[in-house]
């Protein structure tokens, strides 16, 4: 699979609050790099025995007020929770995927409880029919 910047990926994970209330998050995570990690070719200047010559993804989630601003600017201090970093050659990690829907259907097998199932098949039930309306007009 090739990354470009500006690629998005999601990450679907349910949960349950104390109160009982099944919740899901659908999480963006946008490439914003592709390149060599730094000090990954030379050490204070002078060539390494062994080179890292992996290619890193850097991605940065994507939350407004957190990471972007409301026009969606990026911000320049963005927390080391809202980062992930890996490599071209191990490919996308498990739990991201390029669509929405691949995240809900991941979330189905990561559900704890069977509210949290039927809450995200709903959500399933409810992309499937917003894109058919979509492509009915």
């Amino acid at each position: 699979m090739k990354f470009k910047p500006g690629q998005v990926f999601y990450g679907c994970w349910p949960y349950t609050d104390d109160d009982g209330r099944v919740s899901i998050t659908i999480d963006e995570w946008e490439v914003r790099t592709v390149r060599h990690k730094r000090n990954s070719q030379t050490r204070w200047g002078v060539p390494k025995a062994l080179p890292d010559n992996n290619l890193y993804v850097n991605l940065t989630q994507r939350h407004v007020g957190l990471t972007q601003d409301k026009k969606g600017v990026w911000l320049k201090n963005i927390p080391a929770y809202c980062r992930r970093k890996f490599s071209v050659d191990h490919g996308l990690p498990s739990d991201l995927f390029t669509t929405p829907l691949q995240a809900l259907k991941f979330a189905l097998t990561a559900a704890d409880s069977e509210a949290e199932t039927r809450a995200v098949k709903s959500r399933i039930t409810k992309l499937r029919n917003a894109k058919k309306k979509k492509d009915d007009q």
